[in-house]
């Protein structure tokens, strides 16, 4: 295909958009994407940490690691061979972070309503 029958094709394709999304609704589309985008983006920043973070192995290094990914910290126990972190998200939603105490990586991670 040529450079002119491709961009005939492409004016074609351009036609039919046009006429299928009225100039006020491809607006209200992209309005819809910019909003939709400004909502997620605070969400991306407080995300929890992930299974296989490394968080420390005393409870100092755990704590502030687990705060500065997101995690409203409200104390710590062992459980099963393992520390368990009790903490809340940006939802106020409790997650309880299982945390190897060899190795300081978090090893399981469970949440609660």
């Amino acid at each position: 295909m040529d450079g002119e029958a491709f961009e005939q094709q492409i004016g074609v394709v351009a036609l039919h958009f046009r006429r299928a999304f009225p100039r006020k609704e491809i607006i209200m589309i992209r309005s819809m994407v910019l909003a939709v985008s400004l909502i997620a983006a605070p969400v991306a920043a407080f995300a929890m940490p992930a299974v296989g973070d490394i968080v420390g192995t005393n409870p100092t290094d755990a704590a502030a690691a687990l705060q500065k990914a997101g995690c409203d910290l409200k104390g710590f126990e062992a459980e099963g061979g393992m520390i368990e972190a009790k903490c809340y998200d940006e939802n106020n939603k409790m997650h309880e972070v299982y945390i190897n105490p060899k190795t300081g990586a978090i090893a399981r991670i469970s949440g609660k309503d």
